[in-house]
Order: structure tokens, then sequence, then C-alpha cells
């Protein structure tokens, strides 16, 4: 049999596995199970945990045994189990109501926390979702959590509510993972926007982009070029912001980045969480590119909230 059938044939049975199990059944050493499980990955035919387990080795599943991870929370960290426990109770948590240490757990347990962005009354705002709960389910409890009625309108049919698959008309910025913000009317729920299903927005660059003249553009690129960043894939949204995705070298091989590119005199709490999911839909870390300071709460959160979060000062 095939080694990856095995490896495929021993997850069905056992679970989420480490490579040394799964290098145990093939007869192999951990390094070519680690090889072998790392180009299942790619082909999308077996899933890695972003929880770590024994030594720092990370678990790997199939597709659909999600719900046995939780196996494994006895792994996490005072403050992660705490988080965990937290939401696997209470299914949907407000980011803002939580305590600042747990608000930062909630960010590192991306297994069973799934951040969402919901929109109501004008207002934006980070609410935690349970990894299991349905978005159904997700979007009900969220409406009690907030206080939002759902009235329905004597001469109306209740309104429906969908996930747009076009770029927003923002005037602040298009973000492709959001949906066009509005205010609630009568009969509508609030929209929990989840970035791990952005739309299908291709980012791609203009043919002419490359020859943008913004003053800012010039000095992203010059940063790149002198840290000998490769890019991949670049988005200029207007002269004073712009998105790229770039490998970035190190020791271990190239790291990749999701890159946003500001030149705002201040970058406030807003940009930060901004970024943040767009780097989450994106399942890649954040650099942001600014010219501006960072206010005071923004370099708060950046210390205990998106401590993943790389900043420079251009």
């Amino acid at each position: 049999m095939d080694a990856r059938a095995t490896i495929r044939a021993f997850l069905e049975i056992r679970g989420p596995s480490l490579p040394y199990a799964v290098g145990k059944e093939i007869g192999v050493n951990v390094t070519f199970a680690s090889a072998y499980l790392a180009e299942m990955s790619d082909r999308g035919m077996v899933r890695i945990s972003n929880l770590k387990v024994g030594g720092g080795s990370p678990l790997y599943y199939l597709p659909g045994q999600e719900s046995q991870l939780q196996n494994f929370a006895q792994n996490l960290g005072e403050k992660q189990k705490k988080a965990f426990d937290m939401l696997k109770e209470k299914q949907v948590l407000r980011d803002r109501s939580l305590e600042p240490v747990i608000r930062a757990a909630m960010r590192d347990i991306k297994d069973f926390a799934v951040p969402c962005e919901v929109k109501h009354e004008s207002a934006s705002e980070i609410v935690w979702k349970w990894y299991l709960l349905p978005d159904a389910d997700a979007k009900k409890r969220t409406a009690e959590l907030l206080g939002i009625e759902k009235k329905k309108p004597a001469s109306a049919a209740p309104a429906e509510v969908k996930r747009s698959s076009e770029a927003p008309k923002s005037q602040e910025r298009p973000l492709p993972q959001q949906e066009s913000q509005q205010k609630l009317q009568p009969g509508q729920e609030a929209k929990i926007l989840r970035p791990s299903e952005p739309p299908q927005v291709q980012v791609e660059a203009k043919p002419e982009s490359r020859h943008h003249a913004s003053e800012l553009y010039q000095q992203v690129l010059q940063f790149f070029q002198d840290k000998g960043i490769r890019i991949l894939e670049e988005n200029v949204l207007r002269k004073t912001e712009m998105d790229f995705i770039v490998d970035v070298p190190s020791p271990a091989g190239n790291l990749r980045y999701f890159v946003k590119a500001k030149s705002k005199k201040t970058i406030g709490d807003g940009d930060l969480s901004s970024l943040f999911f767009q780097s989450q839909s994106k399942r890649l870390p954040a650099l942001l590119l600014a010219k501006g300071e960072l206010t005071r709460k923004a370099q708060e959160m950046l210390s205990l909230e998106f401590r993943g979060m790389k900043v420079v000062r251009l």
C-alpha cells in the first residue's frame, strides 16, 4: 500500500496524531514522516493544528476530525486553557468584554476560537465563536449577546441576510474579506463576517501598478529591495494604502507574510484590528509598514493581543 494511503488509514482510526506516531506506523523516522505529512497537507489531504503537543510538534488530522482536537486541550497554556473553557461553555464571547490576558489568549487558540467581525448600528466589533458552533446558531447567540432585537415590519417580509460576494465600497478602505457596512434596518440581523471564509476576490496587481508614482509605493519597494523581500502579489488600493503578499528571507527559509502599507500620520487600534482580520483570512502572519506613529492604545494592543504582528516604521 502507498505510504500516503497507509497514513490516511492510520489517521482515520487514530485521529489527530504526531509525526512520530505516523512514522512508526509506516516504518520511517520522524523526518520522513513529517515530509510525507507536509506534502499531504499541501495537497489538502490532511490538516495541521496550531496546537503544539509534547516537544512542540503540531497534530496532523483528516478533514472532519476537528472535534477530536479537544482531546488535546490539556496541552494549552494556563491562560489559553482558561480561554478555551470559557469559549466552550459560552459558545460566543464579546472580545471587548474580556480581560486583556484572555483577549490575548483567544488569539492564541486558533484551532478553537473563530474571530468574527459583527456590524450593527453602524459600528463594528469582534466576537469569538466556538469553532464547532454552526453559523446559524452563532448569529442567533451573537444577536442575544449584543442585545440586538429582531423586529418584523408589518408591511414587509422578513429581511434576508446574505453573504456579500462583492468588495465593499467603504470611504475608509475596501477590504476584500469584509461586507459592505450599513446600518441595521428593522428586520435585519447582525452580520457575522468570518475571516476564514472571505469572498473570492482576485488580488492582483494592475499592469500599471508597478509604475505607481506615489511616495509610499516607492518607499515600500525600496524597503523590500533592501531586505531582499520578493513580492508575490500586490494590490494598490490608493496612493496612501496598499497590500502585498511577500516572501521574506530567513535562516530557516522564506517566510510568507501579508503586508499592509499605510501613510497615515497616526495608526490606531482599528487599523491593527482590520489588518488582523485580513491576515487571518489569508492564514498568513501580518506585517504593517507605516509612516505614522501608533497610538498608545494601538501599542498596548500590539503587545498584548497582536503579539505575532510586526510593525515597521518607514
